[in-house]
Order: C-alpha cells, then structure tokens, then sequence
C-alpha cells in the first residue's frame, strides 16, 4: 500500500511537471508574428539565432545552415510553401499557419527538456537562447 501511495505521488508530480511551460514563448510569440506578417526585415533579423538551421522534411536531406544575407530569401520560401497540418480538410501556406496562429494553444507547446527548451510552431522550431526565444530550426522541402 504505501508502495502504491509513493508511485501514485510520483506519477502525479511527473504529469504536473510535464504541463507546466515556459510562458515567456507567449510574451515572445507577438513579436514574431508581427514580424513575419509585416515582413520587416530588421525585426526578423533580431528573432533568428544565426547561422539557421534548415533541416529537410526526410531525414536523409542534407541540413543546411543559413546566415543573414540568405535569410530573407529563405524565409519568402518557407512561407510559401503548404503547412505539414493534422487535419487533412485544411490547406494553408506556412504563411497562413501564422496568420491564424493569433493566440497559440498549449498543444503546440513542445519540450524537449526542461534544460534546453524548444518551442514547436508547426515546421519552426524555436529555442531560448541567452535568456531571448530566437528562431533556431526550420523544416523546409527545399530552399534551392
């Protein structure tokens, strides 16, 4: 019995543990939407993590690393392309995604663990970096 009370409390610290996130991501999110819908360029130059990660859609692409003077070419691509989405009724460009994307909701949030913690918006990975959320990764088809 008391084996089954300390699993019991284990378990639900594990579980209370797991659902607790960073909630500066949702002070940062604005900004980087904001960004990205007004496309301005020096805004978005200062929310990215250089070089860039860009990592295909198979593991078996080959991974890139961008820096500023491909950035914006690369990100004119990015949202160009049709989002990866669960539901197959809906079509939308990565563009699109953060357009409607106003307000996120908790089940975007990904922690891969809580020392270093990413945060998942569709195909852009996002990492807290010296204190500031940069975008660190996208995963793109093709940037050629």
């Amino acid at each position: 019995m008391k084996r089954l009370i300390i699993i019991t409390a284990l378990f639900i610290s594990f579980v209370s543990f797991a659902q607790q996130r960073d909630r500066s991501f949702d002070a940062f999110w604005p900004s980087f939407r904001a960004a990205v819908l007004a496309f301005d360029v020096q805004a978005l130059d200062q929310l990215v993590s250089y070089p860039l990660t860009v990592k295909g859609t198979m593991d078996s692409d080959p991974v890139k690393k961008i820096n500023r003077d491909k950035i914006i070419a690369t990100l004119k691509i990015y949202f160009s392309k049709y989002a990866m989405i669960d539901d197959a009724d809906l079509t939308e460009t990565n563009l699109g995604q953060i357009k409607r994307y106003v307000n996120l909701p908790q089940s975007i949030y990904k922690h891969f663990s809580q020392a270093d913690v990413v945060i998942s918006v569709g195909d852009l990975d996002f990492k807290k970096i010296g204190g500031k959320w940069r975008l660190s990764i996208i995963y793109i088809s093709s940037i050629d």
